[in-house]
């Protein structure tokens, strides 16, 4: 009888799990097939996965912001010295 019980628990939990997942939608990223990832390096140089929805989208940065960075960042590291 015991084992009974232990069983219509087990089956319980099963479904009660299953119905969770269908009706909240709540699957695992492995098995969502809408979530993609891209691959992007931290600032300390470990490559790490990042979902896609996650990124804040911005214009599309060009060479002459690249090089006024750089040279902002250069200026402010020689007047600290």
């Amino acid at each position: 009888m015991n084992d009974r019980n232990q069983r219509r628990k087990f089956i319980n939990k099963g479904i009660k799990s299953l119905s969770r997942i269908f009706l909240r939608n709540e699957l695992p990223e492995e098995f969502n097939p809408t979530s993609s990832k891209i691959k992007m390096l931290t600032p300390d140089g470990k490559l790490v996965e990042v979902d896609i929805n996650a990124i804040k989208k911005t214009h599309k940065t060009t060479n002459k912001d690249i090089l006024e960075w750089i040279n902002q960042n250069n200026s402010d590291t020689i007047d600290k010295k």
